[in-house]
């Protein structure tokens, strides 16, 4: 069975859950959307990261407490699955800010 769903911009980037139950969803409007079996929308993650005009990556740790994504203003947004509120803002730069320079691509340890 396909299943269709319409997320409102277009999609950028896809990660699977561990559990395979929910699919986090990365697109062009500043989103993630958590979306659950069926395709339903199950949470959605924003106001932490951008992502307006550049492919930006998400990722979701393997014991799927996280959902981890890049930002086009060079940080990484690590966002708690359950309550979609930002954990943490990484800016990986040695400079005293983070350059405007997009983070394009992230990945989970799978251990």
């Amino acid at each position: 069975q396909i299943v269709c769903d319409d997320f409102g911009a277009p999609v950028v980037s896809l990660a699977q859950s561990a559990d395979r139950d929910a699919l986090a969803v990365s697109c062009l409007d500043g989103t993630i959307r958590l979306a659950g079996s069926g395709g339903k929308s199950m949470k959605t993650y924003e106001n932490g990261h951008i992502t307006e005009n550049y492919a930006v990556g998400c990722a979701v740790t393997s014991d799927d407490a996280c959902v981890v994504t890049g930002s086009e203003d060079g940080r990484v947004v690590v966002y708690d699955l359950a309550s979609a509120k930002v954990l943490h803002e990484l800016c990986l730069s040695r400079e005293e800010k983070c350059p405007l320079k997009p983070t394009c691509a992230v990945a989970c340890h799978p251990y």
